[in-house]
């Protein structure tokens, strides 16, 4: 499987959708009624153990490993 052995943990908002492989690459899926497309690949953390749960709150996506948690803005900021 080219995203890992299948822990790493996804999330949805919208249209699109996040995924982080076992070693701790973001992947940002753009999802549409037939298909999903990759519109986006970024490493953000060490990959320790990164498997936890994501969460979205607002236009915030936390994402953690076993070493670091860390909190991206992946909307626009209305403030």
């Amino acid at each position: 499987n080219r995203y890992g052995r299948g822990l790493g943990p996804y999330v949805v908002k919208e249209d699109k959708m996040f995924l982080m492989d076992d070693d701790a690459n973001l992947f940002l899926f753009r999802l549409d009624e037939a298909s999903a497309s990759l519109i986006g690949r970024y490493n953000i953390l060490d990959g320790i153990e990164a498997w936890g749960p994501m969460a979205i709150a607002g236009n915030y996506l936390i994402l953690r490993d076993a070493r670091n948690l860390v909190c991206l803005m992946i909307g626009k900021n209305t403030s």
